[in-house]
């Protein structure tokens, strides 16, 4: 079957396809009247999302919210480097000690495209990923997880799991945002003020307390452990609220 016929069901006319992408993997193209945006089914992971501006309803090129490698790779069985990837379900490095892959393996595997969708706000894309035998090899629980993103003004990211089996799991996990910025010795994060943190640049990874606003001025490589509305003032003119 074509790529086409696989996902003509979900095609939205001008307005949402699903096109063949980098290493023939196949990408959600969204162009509405608010955002442009692309997103490969591989790994449910957002690879560019532009806002419109509102005088123009045109994408500026230097607009783009999110960073994608030009050395990324597009092979089945390994993470696109840029955009959204999604850790789950674990975040970091493998926690058993398994030599399983960092990150766990939802970036690294083809997802259901489940629903799509579009009102006078945003459209909208729903992916699905649930349990394999190869999963199973990885991870031994049966589950449902779902990627509900809306494209609009905003770009919303809403993630969930499910828990399908007769035992109880943990998970730890992450969506793991690459920011487009402008000058990375501008760039400052507000909202962490007094907030603890684990600096795993150190050796010795000690507790830390956040004193103003968050700065790039040397290696960066922190846990932050409160925090709710943060604002990214990215080096150029803009801001990003998280």
């Amino acid at each position: 079957m074509t790529l086409a016929k696989q996902y003509i069901a979900f095609i939205i006319n001008n307005e949402l396809q699903v096109i063949e992408g980098e290493g023939g993997l196949p990408v959600i193209k969204i162009d509405n009247e608010y955002a442009t945006a692309l997103i490969s089914i591989y790994g449910a992971q957002v690879l560019s999302y532009k806002k419109k501006s509102s005088n123009s309803s045109k994408q500026s090129e230097d607009n783009e919210l999110l960073f994608l490698s030009d050395k990324a790779y597009y092979d089945a069985g390994k993470a696109i480097k840029g955009g959204i990837p999604i850790c789950w379900p674990w975040f970091g490095q493998d926690p058993e000690k398994k030599g399983r892959p960092a990150h766990g393996f939802a970036r690294n595997v083809m997802w259901e495209l489940v629903s799509t969708s579009s009102s006078n706000t945003s459209t909208q894309i729903v992916l699905a990923l649930s349990e394999t035998e190869e999963t199973k090899k990885l991870w031994p629980y049966l589950f449902k997880l779902s990627l509900t993103i809306d494209i609009g003004k905003t770009l919303k990211l809403s993630l969930k799991t499910r828990n399908t089996d007769t035992q109880a799991f943990t998970i730890t996990q992450a969506l793991h945002t690459y920011f487009a910025v402008g000058d990375i010795e501008k760039v400052r994060i507000a909202g962490l003020d007094k907030s603890d943190f684990i600096d795993a640049a150190l050796e010795s990874v000690p507790v830390l307390n956040q004193e103003g606003d968050v700065v790039f001025d040397q290696e960066v490589d922190r846990i932050y452990k409160q925090g709710s509305v943060l604002t990214l003032f990215d080096g150029s003119n803009r801001q990003v609220k998280i």
